[in-house]
C-alpha cells in the first residue's frame, strides 16, 4: 500500500483510505486516519482475507463522520455504520468475491463493541446472537489489528478476555444437565 501510495496509485484504487491522510483522531490514536488504517492492515497481515480487508477499511467512515472539537479532540459517531456501507462499493469495484465482501461488511459494522463487567448474561447472549461464535474470533482479530494500528496499547485487552470468559461460562451453564433433559414427564 505504501508503494501504491508513493506512486500515486492508492488515490486511484482506494481513495476512501487516502481521504484520511492528515485527519487527526483522538487521544486513543497516535496516527491520522490514513496511517492508522495502514498500520491496522499491517497488524492483520497473517490473518484471513476478510480480516485483512476489514482492518484496512474498518475506519474509512471516520472521514465523513469526523467532528473536531475546539480542543482538537475528534469524534466519529456511528463511523462503523458508515464504514460498513462504504465497504460494499469498494469490494465491488475491486472485484472481491461477494462472500468475502459480506464478511468484511459484517466485521466492520460490528467492530465497535465495548464489553464491561456490567454486561448481564442476557446482554452477552444478545451479543452472541448478533455475533455468532464462529465469527467472534475474526471480530476479535480485527479488534487486535485495530489496536495495533492505534500506535498506543498493543497488549490483549482485558475486557475482551473477560468477554470470552463470560461467553465460556454461559456455554458451560447451557450444557449442564437440567430437569427438562430427563426422559420423564410426570405422567408415567
Amino acid at each position: 500500500f505504501r508503494l501504491l501510495d508513493s506512486l500515486g496509485l492508492l488515490d486511484i484504487f482506494l481513495p476512501e483510505v487516502t481521504a484520511g491522510r492528515g485527519l487527526s483522531q483522538n487521544r486513543f490514536h497516535a496516527h491520522d486516519i490514513f496511517e492508522h488504517l495502514l498500520r491496522a492492515a499491517d497488524g492483520a497481515l497473517d490473518l484471513n482475507e476478510p480480516v485483512r480487508w476489514s482492518a484496512l477499511l474498518h475506519d474509512v467512515g471516520k472521514v465523513p463522520t469526523r467532528v473536531e472539537s475546539p480542543d482538537g479532540e475528534s469524534t466519529f459517531h456511528n463511523h462503523e455504520m458508515y464504514s460498513a456501507r462504504m465497504v460494499v462499493p469498494i469490494m465491488k469495484r475491486l472485484a472481491v468475491p461477494v462472500s468475502v465482501g459480506q464478511k468484511v461488511k459484517f466485521l466492520v459494522r460490528n467492530h465497535m463493541f465495548h464489553y464491561t463487567d456490567e454486561w448481564s448474561d442476557k446482554a452477552v447472549r444478545r451479543f452472541v446472537k448478533k455475533v455468532p461464535l464462529d465469527e467472534l474470533q475474526d471480530l476479535i482479530s480485527l479488534r487486535l489489528a485495530d489496536r495495533k494500528g492505534s500506535g498506543k496499547k498493543t497488549a490483549f485487552p482485558k475486557a475482551l478476555q473477560k468477554l470470552m470468559e463470560h461467553i465460556d461460562e454461559l456455554i458451560a451453564k447451557e450444557q449442564e444437565f437440567k430437569i427438562k433433559d430427563l426422559a420423564i414427564d410426570g405422567h408415567t
